[in-house]
């Protein structure tokens, strides 16, 4: 396995997009709070569940591939 075992959240941050949404929007605060709140192994299964991946590149410059949130509006969320 490459990458860190522990699940930088401020690193994801540092390389996360955004898509029809804004960093300052309050859906993306309180999802990286939840992020922050989560156990490392509750992040690595995130990654994975996400991803494909249980570790992060070591630094911003390893991600070949930027995160992304990405807002969808609609009228009815269910």
């Amino acid at each position: 396995m490459c990458g860190d075992p522990e699940v930088d959240v401020e690193l994801l941050k540092s390389v996360t997009e955004y898509s029809g949404c804004r960093s300052s929007d309050r859906h993306v605060l309180l999802f990286w709070q939840i992020l922050d709140e989560f156990t490392n192994a509750e992040r690595s299964m995130f990654l994975r569940f996400t991803w494909g991946r249980s570790r992060l590149p070591v630094n911003a410059a390893g991600f070949r591939q930027r995160f992304k949130l990405q807002s969808f509006n609609r009228a009815n969320a269910d």
